[in-house]
Parts: structure tokens; C-alpha cells; sequence
């Protein structure tokens, strides 16, 4: 059960750090119920631009759009807004998580190294390998010196 576990967390952090991105393609749906093919390409003046398989472009307002529309359009822009790195960032993080999960599962400490995984994979996405890689030496250390 463990090392299933370990090779899901380790398959996740690749496709992570290799920038594994949604498809293309989305069926957008506004609050009446309407529901339409397209491509997120901007969000600007309140105004959602989407492009459709034909090519041609449209802008729909923000408030036409359902709650689920909105959540996603405000995460991809986010994560435009920041840049493509994040994801190999996070995914470095993840690597060096795993060391811990590994080391925690053998010493029977999984819950430790599932919180060494989860802290190197959130200071990766901030800081990279400069707050990641302290952090997994440290969680290291810690589980090292854990008793059995």
C-alpha cells in the first residue's frame, strides 16, 4: 500500500515539474444554462475573451458567467499573472519531499513525511530550491533521529 502511495506522490511531482497543464479546449457555461466550446485567452475589463474552434473570438462579461466559470477564469489568471514557473518549482519542492515521505514510511512516521512532502512542495512554490531543499534536510534530520 505504501510504495503505491509513494509512486502516485512520485508520478504527481513529475507531471508537476514537467508542467503538466489542463487541455485546451473548455465548455464554459453562463448562469441561464447556455453552454459554449472555447479557449480562455484574456480576462480585462470585466470582460472574459474566448476563442472558439472556428477561430473567431468572443467577449463575454464576467457576471454572465457561472460561479464555477468564475473560480477557474480567476486561477488561470492567477497563474498567468505569476508565470509558468510555479509548476516546476512546486514540482522541485515535491522531489524533495519525497526523500522524507520515503524515509518516514520505513521508520513508520508516515504523517511526518507527508508533512515534510507537503512543506518542501510549498516552499519550492515560493522560493524554489532555495526554501526547499533546507527545509527536506531538515525533515531528513528530524525523521532520522525519530525512534522506530
Amino acid at each position: 500500500m505504501r510504495l503505491h502511495f509513494s509512486l502516485f506522490v512520485g508520478i504527481v511531482g513529475l507531471m508537476v515539474c514537467f508542467g503538466a497543464h489542463p487541455v485546451s479546449g473548455r465548455t464554459w457555461t453562463d448562469k441561464k444554462g447556455k453552454m459554449i466550446e472555447a479557449d480562455l485567452e484574456d480576462y480585462r475589463n470585466g470582460l472574459v475573451i474566448l476563442t472558439l474552434p472556428n477561430g473567431r473570438t468572443i467577449a463575454v462579461p464576467w457576471d454572465r458567467m457561472s460561479r464555477a466559470d468564475q473560480r477557474y477564469i480567476t486561477v488561470v489568471m492567477t497563474a498567468r499573472e505569476h508565470g509558468n514557473d510555479l509548476f516546476p518549482k512546486v514540482g522541485l519542492g515535491a522531489a524533495f519531499g519525497l526523500a522524507p515521505l520515503i524515509l518516514g514510511s520505513r521508520k513508520k512516521r508516515l504523517g511526518m513525511g507527508m508533512l515534510s512532502l507537503i512543506l518542501c512542495a510549498t516552499l519550492g512554490g515560493f522560493f524554489g530550491a532555495l526554501g526547499s531543499l533546507p527545509a527536506c534536510l531538515i525533515c531528513l534530520i528530524i525523521i532520522g533521529v525519530m525512534p522506530e
